[in-house]
């Protein structure tokens, strides 16, 4: 099972829900510098389920190619399951508070976090439901983990839990019974902070991204959780965001590496893109585009990456099939702000993405 996690920066907007799925050819006119447009990189919207949806956010996809995301409609949170074919329905989100769904190791077995962020001290739970998000049930965290940061689970049974105690200590915790029993470290203060994303490809490797500090820290367990250590990622001058990482199956992961000069870091950044194996950085490749306000990025493979970037408050989506060293590109049409890509498949993504101009419209972007 392989997840994706993003870290936004600069303007923030609302979201709404995306699907994605193979299409018909179409394209749209290309932003400036970016590179000619593929039979791969096909994106159709779709506006065939428009709701009041707000504050949607990044779909989770099964091994299956089933997706679950959740959103705001009308005032109150809904989950949605997302296929290949559309949207096949949506329910009430039961689990209260702030949910997001984190990971979903089979179609029908999800866990999430809920921030309770009003109460004093703050606190957060786990929530897992076994029905495609219809009913939730709490899972007891250690009582050393009041605040879960992220989970990630790459079978049903077997989970990593990331979060910090009320005197922000970080620990991790792992469960191989579905949340009956844990198993806790607690992490160096060296490598202590808000892991704002967990994920595991493997029932051993599990990696994990601090994105709130500068340098941002990536960290790698072997272990599934007892030991963690820091990624070496070689940053140039100016460079400071670790903005976006997807793993793929095995001990792989894809990153992005923000960059900025004096004059362009109140208005974006220049991209790169640095392949992890095995913990350590194999290589790194800049990506087209200027002025990057922010990137998301999804990975099915080692060789097939699918990333979105928000340039001027426009998206564009840039797909690589050898490992980023080209990239197809393709603007959006206008009123799609950032896009968040999940792939469960070479060509086959679903996403989650902004309105511009805080729009709450429903878009779905069907890609293949």
């Amino acid at each position: 099972m392989r997840r994706s996690i993003t870290r936004l920066w600069l303007t923030p907007l609302i979201l709404a829900a995306a699907l994605g799925a193979a299409c018909p050819s179409i394209s749209w006119g290309l932003g400036a510098g970016l590179p000619a447009q593929r039979a791969h990189s096909q994106w159709l919207v779709d506006q065939n389920f428009v709701r009041p949806i707000s504050n949607a956010k990044r779909p989770v996809c099964s091994p299956g190619g089933t997706c679950l995301a959740q959103a705001d409609l009308s005032g109150k949170w809904i989950d949605v399951l997302l296929t290949s074919q559309g949207v096949r329905g949506y329910w009430p989100t039961v689990s209260g508070g702030n949910p997001a769904f984190q990971s979903c190791p089979t179609s029908d077995v999800c866990v999430g976090i809920v921030w309770h962020l009003e109460t004093t001290p703050q606190r957060g739970a786990l929530l897992r439901t076994t029905d495609a998000g219809r009913r939730w049930t709490r899972v007891p965290l250690p009582r050393s983990i009041t605040i879960p940061d992220s989970v990630a689970c790459p079978t049903a049974a077997d989970c990593v839990v990331i979060g910090t105690d009320p005197a922000f200590d970080t620990y991790s915790a792992s469960t191989e019974d579905g949340g009956k029993t844990w198993s806790v470290w607690k992490l160096p203060n060296v490598l202590s902070g808000d892991y704002f994303g967990v994920v595991c490809p493997s029932t051993s490797t599990c990696f994990a991204l601090q994105p709130e500090v500068s340098p941002a820290v990536l960290i790698e367990t072997k272990d599934f959780g007892k030991t963690w250590t820091q990624v070496r990622v070689p940053l140039r001058q100016g460079e400071f965001f670790l903005n976006a990482l997807s793993c793929w199956s095995g001990n792989g992961c894809g990153l992005v590496i923000t960059s900025c000069d004096a004059s362009a870091c109140s208005y974006g950044g220049v991209l790169r893109y640095a392949k992890v194996i095995d913990g350590a950085v194999v290589s790194i490749r800049p990506v087209p585009g200027r002025l990057v306000e922010s990137a998301s990025i999804s990975c099915p493979s080692a060789s097939s990456c699918v990333l979105t970037e928000t340039i001027s408050l426009r998206s564009h989506v840039l797909a690589t099939s050898n490992g980023g060293r080209t990239w197809a590109g393709q603007e959006l049409p206008k009123g799609i702000g950032e896009v968040f890509p999940e792939c469960t498949s070479p060509g086959q993504c679903v996403g989650v993405g902004f309105g511009r101009y805080r729009s709450a419209e429903v878009v779905f972007l069907r890609y293949g």
